[in-house]
């Protein structure tokens, strides 16, 4: 990509309120899911085994079943595909340089992590955590949270340098 197809701006007072929010959301989300409290802050593990715990409801919740039935509740997708990634996105913002912006690329704008070169400039390492997390709800894909994490952060350590 080239400077004149991203752009990275930082969050307004209310983005941060939201990711806030959001926060707020994924300890409430992972305490249920694995039935005990984790702070304000999920661990990458328990982010781990609750995401899979939240997937196969939602799975069994979105099958077959027969008529009258009851389904179990659910929380929803979205607010699963936000609140998770926003922790597992700042997750990924402490182990490395990477910060949440507000990116604009070819592909759109979204809140994303992204890394400035040592100048604060341009550069195209950007990361979207509630996108991964989306593409998982999707594709119905469990286990992934934590070895997708430690990938990532390998990774985006090398790029920035």
């Amino acid at each position: 990509m080239s400077e004149q197809q991203i752009k990275a701006e930082p969050l307004s007072n209310a983005e941060r309120e939201w990711i806030d929010d959001q926060r707020a959301a994924c300890s409430k989300f992972v305490s249920e899911l694995i039935k005990r409290d984790v702070g304000p802050t999920p661990a990458i593990p328990d982010l781990h085994s609750a995401f899979d715990t939240w997937l196969h409801q939602f799975v069994q919740s979105t099958g077959k079943r027969k008529l009258f039935s009851k389904k179990p509740h659910v929380i929803d997708p979205n607010s699963i595909a936000l609140s998770f990634g926003v922790v597992l996105g700042d997750h990924i913002a402490t182990a490395t340089p990477l910060d949440w912006m507000i990116v604009t690329d070819a592909y759109g704008t979204d809140m994303m992590l992204y890394a400035p070169d040592k100048d604060g400039k341009y550069t195209d390492i950007i990361n979207a955590p509630m996108n991964m997390v989306a593409k998982r709800i999707e594709s119905r894909t469990a286990g992934w949270i934590e070895p997708t994490y430690n990938a990532a952060v390998e990774e985006l350590s090398k790029m920035v340098g």
